[in-house]
């Protein structure tokens, strides 16, 4: 097999649907407690308290974050149609060097089935600045320094993280 199709075929499955590996999430969606560390007009972001620790300047997080809006996967017209409106993914941060690294990544849809891996647990990316008002930069502000957001919301499970996104998205009084 000629080396480009391997490698078409390596970046296809890559980023494909659950349905090519079911059940094949790094972890699942959490069930315990979750901090709401930031949002904005396109999401919430919740680190997995029960999941996530701080030993020797290294942050291990679990971190969710709910989309406002579904990401569509699948092609236009393709039943079914495959979104992602959830993802799951573990952070390692570095408190001295405000670096971060991803280490792993889920996308789940509405329902909270798995549907696709975002990235490659087996090469993760080289550490990053972490960029001021992120999410990572609010999840160094929590373990690295101490801080409390704010108005700390802790919710159970990722149901509830979606059921607050939805009230904050369809805004006040609802």
């Amino acid at each position: 097999m000629p080396i480009r199709y391997v490698l078409a075929l390596a970046v296809c499955c890559i980023a494909s649907p659950a349905a090519s590996y079911p059940g094949r999430a790094t972890a699942p969606l959490p069930e315990g407690r979750l901090l709401a560390l930031s949002g904005n007009s396109q999401g919430a972001s919740f680190v997995a308290i029960d999941q996530s620790s701080m030993h020797g300047g290294v942050v291990d997080a679990w971190v969710m974050r709910v989309l406002a809006e579904p990401v569509v996967l699948s092609s236009p017209g393709e039943k079914p149609e495959v979104t992602v409106s959830q993802t799951f993914s573990h952070w390692k941060v570095q408190c001295a060097e405000r670096t971060a690294v991803e280490l792993s990544g889920d996308g789940f849809d509405p329902a909270g089935r798995w549907r696709i891996e975002g990235v490659d647990i087996h090469r993760p990316g080289p550490p990053r600045k972490i960029e001021p008002n992120s999410a990572q930069d609010f999840l160094a502000r929590v373990y690295c320094d101490g801080q409390q957001p704010p108005r700390p919301v802790v919710v159970v499970g990722h149901a509830a993280a979606v059921a607050l996104m939805q009230r904050v998205k369809a805004g006040p009084g609802s």
